[in-house]
């Protein structure tokens, strides 16, 4: 078996990008097309690609960002904080035929490792849909936060200190 190849996002790519969307959550938590390509032209060097034998498996939308207030889900960012102070991670999904294969894992160690290069030294994230305990495998830690839009009533800020 082929190994997998993290890369990132081009504008082609929105077509894999909505379909593991689709496979991934429920119709509420669903972004447009025009939503993602701004996040994506946003933060280029921060929207990757997980493939497995040339096939996208999954993504990873992260970006740069300030103080302990998420953005709102499925709102158009129109820019980027010019002093962040955290990495924020956006949106990490993998198609149901990817997981156990540790491609989540290796999405999120690679954008750890931007964000250490970028010298940010935290990373905050909003677990949805009970995946709270995925990612304190992963060293997050619940914290409060603000009430946010869109989010669901089982939203969890998280916080990893790098």
């Amino acid at each position: 078996m082929k190994s997998s190849t993290i890369r990132h996002q081009t504008t082609s790519d929105i077509q894999a990008i909505l379909d593991i969307q689709a496979a991934c959550y429920p119709a509420d938590f669903i972004e447009s097309a025009e939503t993602l390509l701004c996040k994506q032209a946003l933060a280029p060097n921060t929207s990757w690609l997980i493939e497995t034998q040339g096939e996208v498996m999954g993504y990873l939308f992260c970006h740069p960002w300030r103080h302990d207030t998420p953005p709102q889900l499925g709102k158009k960012l129109t820019q980027l904080p010019a002093q962040p102070d955290r990495f924020y991670i956006h949106d990490l999904a993998i198609l149901p035929a990817g997981r156990g294969k540790q491609l989540a894992e290796q999405l999120i160690e690679h954008a750890i490792s931007w964000a250490k290069q970028a010298q940010l030294d935290r990373v905050m994230l909003v677990a949805v849909q009970g995946a709270e305990s995925f990612w304190q495998k992963h060293h997050f830690a619940a914290k409060a936060f603000p009430r946010v839009e869109g989010y669901g009533d089982d939203a969890v800020c998280m916080h990893r200190v790098l």
